[in-house]
């Protein structure tokens, strides 16, 4: 479970960078993982995971890809990053992931098949574990549900409209 978090630093939380994956199908609509906090809420976030060590960012997004959705699709920039402090209950510390965000266009929409799971992915094969977002969507449920990055409803349709940033910029918690 992850604890849901402000997103501000916290002096000695264990450091872990990340790489995300924004999987957009030609409707426009983003998939997302479902998680399970502590509290009992639902936290929506792209697939991705913390490095391996001697990995790459990039080389981090195209295992993550495969070993969360069974997928080996072209990596497309790098167009966000994010630095967010959480609360993580399996390591039972904070954590300070550090984040990027690769852009991934499909042909279309595709249930994951999940081809590695890691001890601490106990949402995967729960029931309704993944969804494809609409903006629309995202933005009707913002202030129900919470979606990382949470300005996702805001960040996601300049992507969507083609505007893809020339360097990757911090979105936030």
């Amino acid at each position: 479970m992850i604890e849901d978090h402000d997103g501000s630093r916290v002096d000695g939380a264990m450091e872990r960078p990340s790489a995300r994956v924004l999987l957009v199908e030609p409707g426009g609509r983003l998939l997302l993982f479902r998680s399970t906090t502590a509290a009992g809420t639902w936290l929506w976030f792209p697939p991705g995971g913390g490095l391996e060590p001697g990995e790459s960012f990039e080389e981090a997004a195209r295992r993550e890809l495969w070993e969360e959705t069974g997928r080996q699709d072209a990596l497309g920039p790098c167009v966000w990053t994010r630095d967010s402090t959480w609360y993580w209950a399996h390591v039972d510390r904070m954590v300070r992931s550090l984040e990027r965000f690769y852009l991934v266009r499909v042909d279309a929409p595709f249930d994951p098949r999940p081809q590695h799971i890691g001890e601490y992915e106990e949402y995967i094969g729960l029931d309704g574990w993944n969804h494809w977002w609409s903006v629309d969507e995202i933005t009707a449920s913002h202030g129900f549900e919470t979606f990382v990055p949470r300005r996702l409803h805001e960040l996601i349709p300049p992507l969507l409209a083609g505007e893809v940033p020339a360097t990757p910029f911090e979105v936030g918690p």
